[in-house]
């Protein structure tokens, strides 16, 4: 049987007991490095915007605490912190064969300031970009290169197979129309609420939109598991509405994504407005 042991240098040992001392009132951050420290990861640097920078062999995270802290307070448990650690630091799985994953293949919004580094993306619009992910038992495991090549696929091919597995889940998609003011949206509802926001990226999304607020169409997606869809007519009102309602949800959601006003149109998405 094989055995792993945890050799921690003496800078790792230094930065992870500055994290503490810094975190001494701080249960949210002292654990959590406790906890990455006994996976193996060394603490390379802490900084003052809530953000702890840990490296194992060539494996290098930034990770920011302010999500698990919003988590917390809510939840002030253990298994809080090791469950964010769990998603955070082990989120890179094996992946198996492409005969298995294929079938729970699907592309993903995400705010495009991430260093995507050598994983599959692309940009949609300045502040949000599409990346891929193979969906197991809850957990969201990214598609990197290394990925695609254990596989012998090319991008195009996974762009492909997300959009075939979309379509199948896309007929869970309830669009509940509401209005505010006299002016109409619509609300987008599914079984599988982070992927909200990213059937804008969906194919039939027009066909569903056009028929009930026409096209173009707009939308603004501030977190993953909301997004509202609003007429071109609407565009002026939205736009002189929605920035406080904007903030506070990014501000608020444990899952943020943009401030913008997305246009949908037969040439894609791009930014029509940032508040």
């Amino acid at each position: 049987m094989r055995s792993f042991h945890i050799i921690l240098t003496f800078s790792s040992l230094l930065l992870f007991n500055m994290a503490c001392k810094k975190a001494s009132k701080d249960p949210v951050a002292e654990s959590f490095a406790k906890k990455a420290v006994l996976l193996g990861f060394k603490v390379d640097s802490i900084n003052m915007l809530d953000e702890i920078f840990l490296s194992k062999d060539s494996l290098q995270l930034k990770i920011n605490l302010s999500k698990l802290r919003k988590q917390y307070a809510v939840s002030p448990h253990d298994k809080t912190i090791s469950d964010f650690v769990d998603l955070v630091i082990n989120f890179k799985q094996e992946m198996p064969a492409w005969d298995t994953a294929k079938q729970q293949v699907f592309y993903y919004l995400y705010p495009s300031k991430y260093d995507f580094k050598h994983f599959i993306h692309r940009e949609v619009s300045p502040k949000l970009s599409k990346i891929y992910v193979f969906a197991d038992k809850g957990r969201l495991n990214w598609i990197d290169s290394e990925d695609l090549k254990k596989w012998g696929k090319q991008e195009e091919e996974l762009e492909k197979q997300a959009q075939i597995n979309s379509k199948e889940i896309f007929s869970s998609l309830r669009l509940e129309m509401d209005s505010v003011e006299g002016h109409p949206f619509i609300s987008i509802e599914s079984n599988r609420p982070s992927f909200n926001s990213s059937f804008l990226l969906c194919n039939q999304f027009k066909d569903i939109v056009s028929s009930k607020i026409g096209w173009p169409a707009y939308a603004v997606a501030p977190c993953r598991d909301q997004c509202y869809i609003f007429s071109e007519n609407d565009l002026p009102y939205m736009k002189s509405k929605l920035k406080n309602f904007m903030q506070k949800k990014l501000r608020e959601s444990n899952d943020p994504l943009s401030l913008e006003i997305l246009q949908l149109s037969d040439q894609g998405i791009k930014q029509a407005h940032e508040f």
